[in-house]
């Protein structure tokens, strides 16, 4: 027996098939790609980055 489960991908695909009956009627594949993206979080918007700050002294 394994511990390892696919609950995370059909979690994901479950998201993508809302969007895709919520979207009907996007123009193109682009808009609905950006869309799951978004809503998924398949990919970081931001990369976390380390900021510096600057003091006068």
């Amino acid at each position: 027996m394994s511990k390892l489960t696919n609950g995370l991908f059909e979690g994901i695909n479950t998201k993508i098939k809302l969007i895709q009956r919520i979207s009907f009627g996007y123009r193109n594949f682009g808009n609905l790609r950006s869309r799951i993206i978004l809503c998924t979080n398949l990919f970081a918007a931001n990369p976390k980055k380390e900021i510096k700050q600057l003091y006068a002294a």
